[in-house]
């Protein structure tokens, strides 16, 4: 398992990759953006 500040590293780049494609909604992307 990795350290908490390392999954919410992995997890935007994750969301921010999706959102580039278009498939995920704006308030999940910035809900994201404030963690």
């Amino acid at each position: 398992v990795l350290p908490i500040h390392e999954q919410l590293a992995f997890y935007r780049l994750l969301t921010e990759g999706l959102y580039q494609r278009g498939l995920l909604p704006d308030r999940l992307s910035n809900l994201v953006n404030e963690l």
